[in-house]
């Protein structure tokens, strides 16, 4: 049990290393490339999405507000996956709550396969491959 708790435990790390990485982005921007792109930025940012019963929200306010669930869901896995480790918790209940940690970074990984760019396919494939693992070590009993 020993090794998938390390497993469990690494992978809770990466999680966090790659929420704050992602919020990173939040800070740091980097200016538009051509000529498209600023224009593009700019409705972006100025461009209000007006629908009726809605807020007046730009798009950039918009993908801004998924970009920090983005962070903040990585990073509570992995605090959550860490704070559950230094429980004392039977090993049959954590288990179960580490499937269940399990299953959501694996829809979330589906939704990143299909939407997103290749670092985050990577990152978030490369901790659920660990939560695999980890889960895998389990004892059966």
């Amino acid at each position: 049990m020993k090794k998938a708790i390390v497993f469990l435990k690494v992978a809770s790390y990466l999680m966090i290393l790659i929420g704050l990485m992602h919020s990173i982005g939040h800070f740091v921007q980097p200016p538009p490339a051509n000529e498209t792109e600023k224009q593009l930025l700019d409705l972006m940012k100025n461009y209000h999405i007006l629908k009726p019963g809605a807020l007046n929200r730009t798009m950039f306010e918009i993908l801004r507000c998924f970009s920090w669930s983005f962070s903040l869901f990585s990073i509570s896995m992995g605090v959550l996956g860490i704070f559950l480790l230094r429980q004392k918790i039977e090993a049959k209940i954590l288990k179960k709550i580490f499937f269940l940690i399990f299953v959501f970074v694996s829809l979330f990984v589906v939704v990143n396969l299909r939407y997103s760019i290749l670092v985050p396919i990577v990152l978030y494939g490369v901790s659920w491959l660990v939560y695999l693992i980890g889960l895998l070590l389990w004892p059966k009993n």
